[in-house]
């Protein structure tokens, strides 16, 4: 395989404007002083995650957590809509949330909304800049 492999994919223009539709909601957020909720254990984490995904309608197919020490972790939870992730930095009461859900057969975005103010409660941060891509 060479570099021009890829350079003669061609794309049907009727189908132009359902690739340029957007597919999926993407929140992207920082939360920033959230020392009150260090000290919870792996297991209350993934407990409480798992049941806010359920209480916003999305179904988790599986999830890991990897902790590298004194609160700080990282924690994946595969959802049939896409995905949700945790990284939390203790030493700077930061962390970081990532949920990506799929629009394309149905809306999901209410859902995605919905477990963003959950986990957002749960952390109660003092401050959290917040995107969202339509994409």
């Amino acid at each position: 395989m060479n570099g021009n492999d890829y350079i003669n994919l061609k794309f049907k223009n009727d189908n132009i404007s359902a690739i340029n539709k957007p597919k999926g909601t993407h929140i992207l957020a920082e939360f920033y002083g959230i020392e009150e909720s260090f000290g919870l254990t792996e297991d209350y984490l993934k407990e409480k995650m798992s049941l806010f995904v359920k209480q916003a309608n999305l179904f988790e197919l599986g999830n890991i957590f990897h902790s590298f020490g004194e609160n700080s972790y990282t924690f994946v939870i595969c959802l049939a809509e896409s995905h949700f992730t945790l990284h939390s930095w203790p030493e700077d009461n930061y962390l970081t949330l990532d949920i990506f859900v799929c629009d394309y057969k149905k809306d999901n975005k209410e859902k995605a909304f919905d477990l963003f103010e959950k986990v957002a409660k749960f952390y109660n941060p003092k401050h959290i800049e917040k995107k969202i891509i339509y994409r």
